[in-house]
């Protein structure tokens, strides 16, 4: 579907639908990545601010944990 990615929570059923910015932080979600990690190889792919990159990236991740998608180990990393 173009640079839209479609993720399915199978704990919920629903469909998530991504912009190219969200689908890339999901193909770094891979359980041994830091929110830090994510961060830096944004900064590098999209040659953004990192300032930037970290609001996304907490945006984000943090949106994920709320529909279930992904689970935070450390909520002290997203800040």
């Amino acid at each position: 579907m173009g640079e839209e990615r479609i993720v399915h929570c199978a704990d919920s059923g629903k469909i998530h639908r991504l912009n190219a910015t969200a689908g890339a932080i999901w193909d770094l979600c891979d359980g041994r990545r830091s929110a830090r990690d994510v961060i830096c190889r944004l900064v590098k792919r999209f040659d953004v601010r990192l300032a930037q990159a970290r609001k996304d990236v907490t945006l984000v991740l943090t949106q994920f944990a709320a529909h279930g998608l992904i689970s935070v180990h450390d909520a002290r990393e997203l800040s």
